[in-house]
């Protein structure tokens, strides 16, 4: 017993200095970002609007005006929505349902959390049955929030990249598992925001964050964390090519070409010797080659998934 007690007592030490290792920890954050894209997309919320079919056209003209709202009875972050609860609640009442709320976001008590329409069918019940769908927690979650995730990864290279502990090779190991998430995100059905029955009548209309605002979360922080650091602008341009290798449609592509500019914008200012420069430039310009290959032959946009980001 002696000697499997101190087996257990050095493995367990082991264990512990081993699970705060950055390497670790950047594994960890990365397989929780990786099982929230696999969650997410695509979102088993109904069926896409037909092609073709303008799924605004289908919103109720007085929606906005009469739907009934239903207020939030808690404080918290969203942690889940029951996105299939909700979809089969609007059938069974012939409802249409609005939800404002996607989860990461934080609500506190008559903070509108849906809108539904017709009101007249909105009874206390249906209110209560959409409150009980969004669940609520006291802190953020990866579950069904690829925004935390994707924060997780930026934080750790944000810190990195601080004047205390300036270590820019993990804040390269954070971008180059930001740039594999938005990679196999590029790959994966971002459904629409609107979607409809098995009879194609408009059932719930979603909150969801757009693929510019995920590369915004992914790249914005540590865009300013460092431009000044030659190196990190480099590794920025550098992931931008190989996220838009992965690309194939023409929002995924602006989207990175807008972040490609602002990289290279940035660091024309902050950089102070001419020869950095002269290396980002060159890099700017194998990132634009790139997106400008991609672009010739991307899909069409898919409009009604592109909804602007909160």
């Amino acid at each position: 017993m002696t000697v499997a007690s101190l087996g257990v007592f050095i493995f367990f030490i082991h264990h512990a200095a081993a699970s705060i290792q950055v390497g670790q920890i950047i594994s960890v954050a990365s397989r929780d970002l990786d099982a929230a894209i696999d969650d997410l997309y695509p979102e088993r919320l109904g069926q896409d609007p037909p092609d073709g079919v303008d799924p605004h056209g289908h919103v109720p003209s007085d929606m906005e005006r009469d739907a009934r709202p239903v207020p939030a009875t808690g404080t918290g972050y969203v942690e889940v929505v029951d996105v299939n609860g909700v979809m089969s609640l609007a059938v069974s009442r012939d409802l249409v349902v609005s939800l404002d709320v996607r989860p990461g976001m934080f609500v506190e008590p008559d903070n509108v959390l849906a809108r539904v329409w017709p009101p007249d069918r909105a009874d206390d019940r249906v209110i209560r049955e959409l409150d009980r769908a969004v669940l609520l927690a006291p802190q953020r979650t990866e579950v069904q929030d690829v925004e935390f995730a994707i924060q997780q990864l930026v934080q750790v290279a944000v810190r990195a990249l601080s004047p205390a502990i300036n270590d820019p090779w993990t804040a390269f190991m954070a971008l180059d598992r930001l740039g594999a998430a938005l990679s196999r995100l590029c790959a994966r059905h971002r459904p629409s925001r609107f979607r409809f029955d098995g009879r194609g009548r408009l059932r719930v209309i979603a909150d969801a964050a757009t693929f510019d605002a995920l590369v915004s979360q992914a790249f914005t922080e540590i865009r300013h964390a460092g431009r000044s650091n030659l190196l990190v602008t480099v590794r920025l341009l550098e992931t931008i090519a190989v996220v838009a290798e992965h690309a194939h449609r023409h929002d995924e592509l602006a989207a990175l070409r807008r972040h490609a500019d602002r990289v290279e914008h940035g660091s024309a200012h902050t950089l102070p010797e001419e020869w950095e420069r002269r290396i980002i430039e060159e890099r700017y310009r194998q990132a634009l080659a790139i997106l400008d290959a991609r672009d010739a032959t991307a899909a069409p946009d898919q409009p009604a998934a592109m909804s602007a980001a909160r």
